[in-house]
């Protein structure tokens, strides 16, 4: 971004869990959370891997930058099914692979935390009911990696989730 050039504020509407908070606001998109940011809604690590619509740069210094969060959902439904395909299918274990505790995550309270957003419960097969539950997991880790608050930002479109999802099986690179 040139410095020169005044960043173009970003409307929203911040909400607080369930229950939506009509506030408008304004948002420089420096001060939006970093998922938001760099349409990475779970957070991404760059591992140098090739994702599908990386933007340029494609991260930050620690997570990946999308071009649209279509692709950051894309990425994650990806891991996720590398995580089905090596037996990691229950909530509770996606989010302790997820969010690890040994990187300093709580998996308890993010447990807890999707639980309470999605209903799903900690023993629940996230990839069962023909995928509706894995939406739902993912719009709530979005909410908890990063986006509390920002329920109806454009880049928690249940639509944007399901494109994700969709292309996720895609043949492409990473």
């Amino acid at each position: 971004m040139n410095a020169n050039v005044p960043a173009k504020p970003i409307r929203y509407i911040a909400s607080t869990g369930n229950a939506a908070l009509a506030v408008m606001g304004s948002l420089t998109p420096d001060k939006l959370p970093r998922n938001v940011r760099n349409n990475n809604p779970l957070n991404i690590i760059d591992t140098g891997e090739n994702w599908m619509g990386l933007a340029n740069p494609r991260s930050d210094g620690r997570f990946l930058r999308f071009l649209h969060p279509i692709f950051g959902y894309r990425a994650a439904a990806r891991i996720l099914e590398k995580y089905r395909a090596r037996g990691v299918r229950t909530m509770h274990q996606v989010i302790s692979t997820w969010a690890p505790p040994s990187d300093g995550n709580n998996v308890p309270k993010y447990v807890a935390f999707i639980t309470k957003e999605t209903g799903i419960q900690g023993n629940d097969d996230v990839f069962a009911a023909g995928g509706a539950k894995l939406m739902q997991l993912l719009q709530a880790m979005a909410i908890m990696e990063g986006a509390v608050g920002f329920d109806f930002h454009p880049i928690m479109d249940r639509a944007y989730i399901a494109r994700g999802i969709e292309i996720a099986s895609t043949e492409y690179a990473a």
